[in-house]
């Protein structure tokens, strides 16, 4: 008699601690989901050839020949 009672108290425990496991790794995939849609890879470099390099900053060495 005693042994059913614990195998029903362990089956009720290991269910509901599954049912939390699985709550909860819903809410991690929904925040995973809300992560990556809120991602923002817009990079928009122009139409080819017009990107335009600034010029290197000027510095005080001097190149010897």
């Amino acid at each position: 008699m005693s042994l059913v009672l614990i195998c029903t108290i362990i089956v009720i425990g290991v269910t509901a601690g599954l049912t939390t496991f699985r709550n909860q790794v819903v809410l991690e995939f929904g925040d995973l989901a809300a992560a990556i849609e809120s991602l923002d890879q817009s990079y928009d470099a122009g139409p080819y050839g017009t990107h335009v390099d600034s010029p290197p900053p000027s510095s005080p060495m001097v190149d010897f020949p």
